[in-house]
């Protein structure tokens, strides 16, 4: 979360929003808010979680049609335990940084 939102000990509702884009109501942040007109890192994280949880059941780019499968081409295939691989190359990846 922190290499999404940056480490912060409150966020605000831009912040959130621009995690969660249009995905919530504003009166959905509005009551996510943990904190007297933010949220807490713990509370941002579980934003995080819901936005994640959201474009992996969309299935968010391979469903585009904006996005030429080509544009895939060279990029590491996950056929088999996929959420355990994508943990690992996101592990992996962000180790590098």
């Amino acid at each position: 979360m922190y290499c999404i939102a940056g480490k912060k000990v409150f966020y605000t509702y831009e912040d959130a929003k621009n995690i969660q884009k249009m995905q919530y109501t504003k009166e959905k942040y509005l009551k996510l808010q943990d904190l007297k007109n933010g949220y807490s890192a713990e509370q941002m994280l579980e934003i995080v979680k819901d936005r994640a949880q959201y474009l992996i059941e969309r299935g968010s780019t391979l469903n585009n049609p904006h996005i030429p499968f080509t544009y895939f081409n060279g990029w590491p295939e996950i056929t088999i335990n996929h959420s355990k691989q994508l943990r690992l190359m996101v592990q992996e990846y962000l180790a590098k940084l």
